[in-house]
């Protein structure tokens, strides 16, 4: 109960829970997926376990998983005090990356990026870098590499 940062391999719903229920110290989590496809990982269900058990969170990593838009705006609207958040590889889209810049002003590190052979990595496109950029003022830290970034 005293635990303050984890890092897992693989935790799978009902270990989220547990954690949820168990860490309530926790400050920074990150968890790993190994094997990752674009299907596999945590999804928008343990984005939700994450996001409304462990309020006290100011470390999220949950690079190459599988949270979607949902998982992002649960993340986002429930953990405002993140400063960190590691979000790359997570099929998120610009609905996702718009949650995160309207709802975590105060996020000072966010990596969103996504790999050159996998073009649904985050895809924020054009609508979540302007979101990025006029909502997160407080941003020192910012990984957006290998998006795409569509000119309308």
């Amino acid at each position: 109960k005293n635990l303050s940062r984890l890092t897992i391999r693989n935790p799978g719903r009902e270990g989220l829970r547990i954690i949820a229920e168990q860490a309530l110290n926790l400050t920074s989590l990150s968890i790993i997926t190994e094997g990752y496809t674009a299907h596999s990982g945590l999804t928008n269900h343990e984005a939700e376990i994450i996001a409304t058990g462990l309020k006290n969170l100011t470390e999220l990593d949950l690079t190459n998983n599988n949270v979607g838009k949902v998982g992002a705006e649960h993340i986002a609207c429930n953990l405002r005090s993140l400063d960190t958040l590691k979000i790359s590889e997570n099929n998120i889209g610009s609905e996702g990356a718009e949650h995160i810049a309207n709802n975590l002003r105060n996020l000072k590190t966010l990596y969103i990026s996504t790999e050159l052979d996998n073009a649904d990595g985050n895809n924020i496109g054009s609508e979540g870098a302007e979101a990025i950029g006029k909502n997160l003022k407080s941003l020192t830290h910012l990984v957006a590499s290998k998006n795409l970034f569509n000119p309308d």
